[in-house]
């Protein structure tokens, strides 16, 4: 089978389901719903791993640089000038968005932190961005427990 075709079978699995909420009082209703997993479904991780192995193979072919592990994604860049180190993450957080929607997948800005690690003292109000939306720059971060 191909992964075109596996992709549909998902697809036609999860596209439409019916939920029903009952209460201990014997009511219930019933909903549709149009999209996503059921909560704590055991394709979750999965799924999530075939989205970002997709993500991570085009990053790379594109010459950027990541690192994945469980749900975490690294998006690195390194330069003598920072200017371009930062015009290289730029243009990669640029191709994963572009990744992911094609694939019908969201990223939340507002979890995203940009680092930089420098001997020197740097002014520059140059930015990161992913989806119009500034990443904000942050003193430490902690990846792995490791801060």
């Amino acid at each position: 089978m191909s992964l075109s075709k596996f992709c549909n079978v998902l697809s036609a699995l999860f596209n439409f389901r019916k939920l029903v909420f009952s209460s201990p009082f014997g009511s219930s209703n019933t909903r549709s719903t149009f999209t996503g997993l059921p909560q704590s479904s055991c394709l979750s991780p999965i799924l999530f791993y075939v989205y970002m192995s997709i993500a991570e193979k085009h990053l790379s072919q594109s010459g950027h640089k990541c690192l994945i592990y469980a749900d975490d994604l690294v998006i690195f860049s390194s330069n003598i000038h920072l200017n371009l180190a930062i015009d290289s993450l730029n243009s990669a957080l640029l191709d994963l968005n572009d990744i992911l929607i094609k694939v019908s997948f969201d990223v939340a800005p507002d979890k995203c932190k940009s680092i930089i690690f420098t001997r020197r003292r740097y002014f520059n109000d140059l930015n990161s961005y992913l989806n119009n939306c500034v990443i904000p720059f942050v003193s430490s971060i902690t990846y792995l427990g490791i801060t």
